[in-house]
């Protein structure tokens, strides 16, 4: 290889990893450029990160086939199932029910084919950043922002004011960050929250930066009392701990702390939080949008499956279906769109204008009795069976499964806690939603682990 070559990867190595520290950068920047744009300055002037991904998704692509062309990659069972899964997004786009709405996204989600794109090639390109040092920087940043995310959050809750924006009047105890929603909040929480324990657990230096990281992220969790991230924690710290005690990482006295820390500090935040907002802003609390609450419905719900008849509310739907905010009603009749649509899909971004329709009539009575839009299935796995067809799902879980296992069965200790984070946000999803200002950085997550266990 000539110097000049050797100047001119180095370059396109900066680029790659700039791309990314600014990405992350941009969450708290883009969120606030926007807010004071609208309600200070009553400016129209946008600027968001969906707006930056489609700026960035050329200079993406040039770097990962630059990579190709000159041999630095060798293509492997990832670069193919990428490329499936862009082929199939691309024949849903055509047969998209409405085409445009499927390329660029809907109306405040901006979530088509070219911002998946850009996902996509945010994965190929991460596998490229493999020194562990530009790895744990990027870490770093992710926590960081976090941490300012829940000085926000933390603002929004216990101060409010002029300048701290709360988008849901109705449920102003809930935090909602920089992302904008409670929900999605939780799920970049729950991406940075098992890195940061995942360093403090395995990372020698700077204990004391990942632990109280860990506190605060936690906090900033139950601040936005988000159930669905809340229970893919849990389920990522079982197996993150179940993990570490199989490698002889931790012992049962260290995983008995942790649990305690985690029920106390559940229970603790979240009695304080509620005092705190009904005696300063005589706020009405409600059960199903706390975290508590939606424990103890769980359990309701699941004695309910034993029950041969099922009350059911002013709208007519029983408790199980009513169940994390009528999800198992939008579950059940979003299935029955998949029959038509199974190949291709009704198109990226179509759920919307589409769902409404499938419903009869009994369904649909309800749906505007209830006053909601489902714009997504809240499901993401769901909404790509939908939207996308079978085959794109299909694909789309190998290639998870192809990450996980990269994950589990490697010996690097820096891949372990890109693991958990992936554990994380991959069962969040089951009821969740993907957001432009989110799912970003999982696929950069997986890029990253990916890329380090190919090179070990």
């Amino acid at each position: 290889m000539t110097n000049r070559q050797e100047k001119i990867n180095s370059i396109i190595d900066k680029i790659n990893f700039i791309i990314i520290i600014c990405l992350i950068v941009l969450v708290p920047i883009t969120f606030f450029i926007n807010y004071f744009s609208l309600f200070h300055f009553h400016s129209t002037f946008s600027f968001k990160i969906h707006q930056v991904l489609t700026y960035i998704l050329p200079i993406e692509i040039i770097i990962y086939f630059y990579k190709l062309f000159t041999k630095q990659i060798r293509m492997n069972i990832f670069d193919l199932l990428v490329y499936l899964l862009i082929l199939f997004g691309v024949i849903s786009t055509i047969y998209a029910v409405d085409p445009n709405l499927a390329l660029w996204g809907s109306k405040y989600r901006f979530e088509g084919l070219v911002q998946i794109c850009a996902y996509y090639f945010l994965f190929l390109n991460s596998r490229f950043i493999t020194k562990k040092d530009l790895v744990i920087k990027i870490i770093n940043t992710l926590i960081i922002i976090g941490i300012i995310q829940f000085i926000y959050s933390f603002l929004q809750v216990f101060v409010r004011g002029n300048y701290v924006y709360v988008k849901y009047e109705y449920v102003y105890y809930r935090a909602s960050g920089f992302i904008g929603h409670p929900n999605m909040l939780g799920s970049y929480i729950v991406l940075t929250l098992l890195l940061a324990l995942g360093m403090y657990f395995l990372h020698d230096k700077h204990k004391k930066f990942y632990l109280i990281s860990s506190i605060l992220l936690y906090t900033n969790l139950i601040l936005a009392q988000s159930t669905g991230p809340f229970y893919g924690f849990i389920v990522a710290l079982i197996f993150m701990f179940v993990y570490l005690f199989i490698k002889k990482k931790v012992n049962i006295r260290q995983i008995l702390i942790s649990l305690v820390v985690i029920i106390v500090g559940l229970i603790s935040v979240s009695s304080i939080s509620r005092l705190w907002c009904e005696a300063k802003f005589y706020d009405h609390y409600r059960d199903d949008f706390t975290i508590v609450g939606d424990i103890k419905d769980t359990f309701i719900t699941i004695a309910d499956l034993f029950k041969l008849e099922h009350e059911t509310n002013a709208y007519g739907i029983n408790h199980i279906e009513e169940y994390g905010s009528n999800r198992i009603w939008l579950w059940t009749r979003s299935l029955k769109m998949v029959p038509k649509y199974w190949l291709h899909g009704t198109g990226i971004d179509n759920f919307g204008i589409t769902f409404t329709k499938s419903l009869d009539e009994s369904d649909r009575n309800i749906f505007y009795l209830g006053g909601a839009y489902f714009d997504r299935a809240h499901n993401e796995y769901l909404q790509l069976l939908v939207t996308q067809g079978v085959l794109a799902l299909v694909t789309y879980l190998i290639f998870l499964f192809m990450v996980f296992w990269n994950g589990v069965r490697s010996k690097d200790t820096l891949v372990w806690v890109l693991i958990f984070s992936f554990v994380g946000y991959a069962v969040q999803a089951f009821t969740n939603i993907s957001v432009y200002n989110v799912a970003p950085f999982f696929y950069i997550v997986m890029g990253m682990l990916v890329g380090i266990e190919g090179k070990n």
